[in-house]
């Protein structure tokens, strides 16, 4: 658990440079501008589906922080939901190569897909490690059957 806590430290480092390389060099982030004009237009009042969205995204919020004081599977549930976030951020590096020209975040993005990929394996690592298996549960099976 020790390599999933210092990967997702990295992640909370290496990320707000990410967010800085895109506003210095140009945020190209206009699908969130259109995702949010979309979002808004299903409301008649925009303070109303402001308190909706913070509600929400407050929510999320919580039950990520839950997750991660749960212990766990939860745990587990709620670091693969950075690290997936993280690997998506790939999109530069695609956005990128399709263009063949610079696309603010692709620098940033490389250390950011990588670390998430990391976290995954971290993951899945821990997630084998806790599991129980057949031979953790044979010994006491065999001392209750020999009993009954």
């Amino acid at each position: 658990m020790d390599r999933i806590r210092n990967l997702l430290l990295l992640l909370a480092l290496v990320a707000p440079l990410h967010m800085v390389e895109q506003v210095a060099f140009g945020l190209v982030e206009a699908r969130i501008r259109v995702g949010l004009g979309a979002y808004y237009s299903l409301f008649t009042n925009a303070e109303r589906a402001t308190v909706v969205l913070v509600t929400i995204v407050s929510a999320g919020g919580l039950l990520v922080a839950y997750a991660l004081l749960a212990g766990r599977m939860p745990r587990l549930i709620a670091t693969a939901a950075f690290g997936l976030l993280s690997v998506f951020e790939g999109h530069h590096m695609v956005e990128a190569f399709f263009r063949a020209t610079y696309d603010p975040g692709v620098v940033t993005a490389v250390p950011i897909v990588a670390v998430g990929v990391m976290l995954l394996l971290a993951i899945r690592a821990e997630y084998r490690r806790t599991q129980i298996t057949w031979t953790d549960v044979a010994p006491a099976y065999q001392t209750w059957s020999r009993a009954a």
